[in-house]
């Protein structure tokens, strides 16, 4: 669909490189998958002794490729779509005399201030904006406890983020209390945050056509 002013803007400047994070994430599973499934073709051709052998030399390599590398990459594109969420939500707050009278922080001070400014309040009450809120405090494990859910100590807050990891799918604790992140959360945030921007902005350009 051919876009105009503001519109072609937004897509260019927003929605664009959001979905770069996405197609960045696809690329780079599917070199590790094939460096997975290289290893795999490599000890088929091998009899049984030999393949002992291979795999003593080259599991961790498998390791690697398989989960080690996944884990990163999974994780940062997470971290980079909440951290461009983050800045394309509180770029919009122009006001700073405004926006330094909001107690609340990061995207909650966005909402503040996008209620407050613009009347904008459905896109806040969504499933989308539940659903963000959640990633949040994932997100805030992730910064502040190395995405060690064991590591908090209060009490209520651990079980919160239980929780949430046994209700989201693609999201799940290791062992040893790891948060381990699945292709398909990374996509399922994604699309609750390219879904929110889109609904913000709609809403906003309707405000500035009353």
């Amino acid at each position: 669909m051919f876009r105009r002013g503001a519109d072609a803007r937004f897509y260019l400047m927003v929605l664009h490189p959001l979905r770069d994070y996405i197609d960045y994430l696809d690329e780079a599973e599917a070199n590790l998958e094939k460096q997975k499934l290289k290893l795999i073709e490599m000890s088929k051709e091998l009899d049984d002794e030999e393949q002992d052998e291979f795999w003593d030399w080259y599991i961790d390599d498998y390791y690697t490729y398989s989960e080690l590398y996944p884990s990163i990459l999974r994780t940062s594109v997470f971290i980079s779509i909440y951290s461009f969420f983050e800045y394309q939500l509180l770029k919009q707050c122009t006001n700073k005399e405004i926006l330094s009278s909001i107690k609340d922080k990061g995207i909650d001070k966005g909402k503040e201030y996008f209620k407050k400014v613009f009347g904008i309040h459905s896109p806040f009450q969504s499933e989308n904006w539940k659903f963000i809120k959640d990633c949040n405090k994932i997100r805030n494990v992730i910064v502040h406890n190395g995405g060690n859910v064991d590591t908090i100590l209060d009490e209520n807050k651990q079980q919160e983020i239980r929780n949430i990891i046994s209700r989201v799918p693609g999201l799940n604790i290791s062992k040893h209390g790891n948060i381990l992140i699945e292709n398909e959360f990374c996509k399922r945030f994604y699309e609750a945050v390219r879904d929110l921007l889109i609904d913000l902005y709609n809403e906003k350009k309707g405000t500035r056509n009353k």
